[in-house]
């Protein structure tokens, strides 16, 4: 290659383009000097003619005979291999009709005499274990709970997929997904079932599910997040890369180095066969993807996975408990929606990822209780509940209500509180209706306090966090005050922040704002 006497020799380098560009260009400089990249040969993957084309030469060469179903099947086999990085083309095509072949000569020992011509039934797809074919896929989302909305979407994409594969065009691309939602609302449970279903639709070559996060994918020096991203495409080769808290990339140092990383993967054909799943909190994703126009454009389907509300909750938790055989007590179910609703209020509600919590400690409380009572029916009492509602508020804000003491204690010390006392006591009156006829408990909406500096304002809104929180009435008796000054911002967009802010730090207690 360098000259003199192997001057009349042609070396021909082959391999996969990307990694031959890289190859040449960054293991030696001398190598990009005698391989200019003008002098090379691009050999682009065979179309569907062509592949069909080769498939009826090799049976002619064989003296076989080939059935339009076999050449249907044969297709799609060969178009979802395709999609790998190391397809074979015309090597493919050759296997695949060897394959055949080998399982018509078996049947023709049993048959004698049967006529050499190849069906659909005679091809060995490697992938044809991958489902029973009388069951639908997407069976698999019915063990989920609120899942009939993705299913709806996905049956529409099915269908769409299908078709084309039937009257014989290129199923539309897959593209990247992205998943929106609070935590324990069912995005990585979907993301696992969203693998084993693209594969079983021989829409991926594997089944492969790779799990993590924005914060695990974020370097922490120049370059490094390009190598975390490469090593986690590469392993979820053929099938899915989940990336939970996707947000965490849109921030940090290193931010604009990690959108910039996973766009540039995303266009390589290296891991054109990956499917990215993005998935956190509807407003940071949005946000993430509207700093990043060329991120954005590369995700096409969005999910929406909503908050659950109490009567999901309840319904979930019957659902748990119906499917272990117990039987649930009406108090029970009383003291579900409550301690559900109060657990909603507060920092880190997980959704159903809380709720199956919630039903686990509720069977270890009953266990406790029934040890050395035999119990004839398996059922869960407003006691167990209570206990696991209790422990998980305690583990959440470190202290519980206590019954034993008068909630209007705080307020009684103040002066002139009876009008304040007779509105709360009507409040909790009405909640307590409605919580004892089995309804939704009434919002509590919001108050206003208006008066001169030094009329107790302040004072009664310290004493009613805490008269809220003996109550049952929120979840917490933290209090967090501020002001209208201190919650106008400086510049357009900081205001919205700087009030989002205080009312995450006041969830499931009482946000004061004086001088609004």
């Amino acid at each position: 290659v360098q000259g003199g006497a192997s001057d009349d020799i042609a070396v021909l380098l082959l391999g996969y383009e990307e990694q031959m560009i890289r190859m040449i260009n960054e293991s030696n400089p001398g190598l990009a000097r005698r391989f200019p990249k003008e002098h090379a040969f691009y050999f682009d993957d065979y179309e569907d003619s062509e592949l069909l084309a080769i498939l009826d030469l090799y049976a002619k060469k064989q003296e076989v005979e080939v059935t339009m179903d076999f050449r249907e099947k044969a297709l799609n086999i060969l178009r979802t291999q395709r999609k790998q990085s190391n397809f074979g083309n015309a090597g493919a095509v050759e296997l695949l009709l060897k394959g055949a072949m080998q399982r018509v000569s078996g049947r023709l020992t049993l048959a004698d005499g049967s006529s050499f011509t190849l069906n659909s039934d005679d091809i060995v797809d490697l992938g044809s274990s991958r489902t029973d074919k009388k069951k639908d896929p997407l069976d698999k989302l019915d063990k989920l709970y609120r899942m009939e909305k993705v299913k709806q979407k996905l049956e529409r994409m099915k269908m769409n997929w299908e078709v084309a594969r039937r009257e014989g065009f290129d199923e539309p691309d897959i593209g990247h997904m992205v998943f929106m939602g609070s935590p324990g609302t069912g995005k990585t449970t979907v993301a696992r079932a969203m693998s084993g279903i693209l594969y079983s639709l021989s829409l991926k070559s594997s089944n492969v599910f790779v799990e993590t996060s924005g914060l695990e994918l974020t370097g922490e020096y120049v370059g490094q997040t390009k190598t975390k991203i490469a090593y986690f495409l590469k392993k979820a080769k053929g099938g899915v890369l989940f990336i939970d808290e996707a947000y965490s990339l849109d921030g940090g140092q290193y931010g604009k180095e990690a959108r910039e990383a996973l766009v540039a993967a995303m266009t390589s054909k290296d891991f054109s066969d990956v499917l990215i799943i993005i998935a956190g909190y509807s407003s940071e994703i949005n946000k993430m993807l509207g700093s990043n126009s060329g991120l954005k454009s590369r995700f096409t389907t969005f999910f929406e996975f909503p908050d659950w509300e109490v009567d999901n909750c309840l319904a979930f938790f019957s659902m748990c408990a119906e499917k272990e055989r117990f039987a649930v007590d009406t108090d029970a179910l009383d003291e579900i929606r409550d301690g559900c609703q109060r657990l909603k209020q507060l920092k880190g509600w997980g959704n159903g990822r809380d709720v199956k919590h919630l039903f686990t400690q509720s069977k270890e409380n009953r266990a406790e209780r029934v040890y050395k009572d035999f119990e004839p029916v398996r059922k869960i009492v407003r006691f167990d509940v209570k206990a696991a509602v209790n422990s998980m508020l305690q583990a959440r804000i470190g202290k519980l209500s206590d019954p034993e003491v008068d909630p209007f204690a705080e307020v009684d010390k103040l002066f002139r509180m009876e009008e304040v006392k007779a509105k709360i006591l009507k409040l909790q009156k009405t909640w307590s209706l409605e919580r004892s006829e089995g309804n939704n408990t009434p919002s509590l909406g919001h108050f206003c306090f208006t008066g001169s500096p030094g009329c107790g304002k302040t004072t009664v809104a310290r004493a009613i966090a805490k008269v809220l929180f003996g109550l049952e009435l929120k979840a917490s008796d933290k209090i967090i005050e501020t002001s209208a000054m201190e919650l106008i911002a400086e510049y357009t967009g900081q205001t919205k922040k700087k009030v989002e802010r205080q009312l995450q730090d006041a969830k499931g207690g009482v946000l004061f704002i004086d001088e609004a």
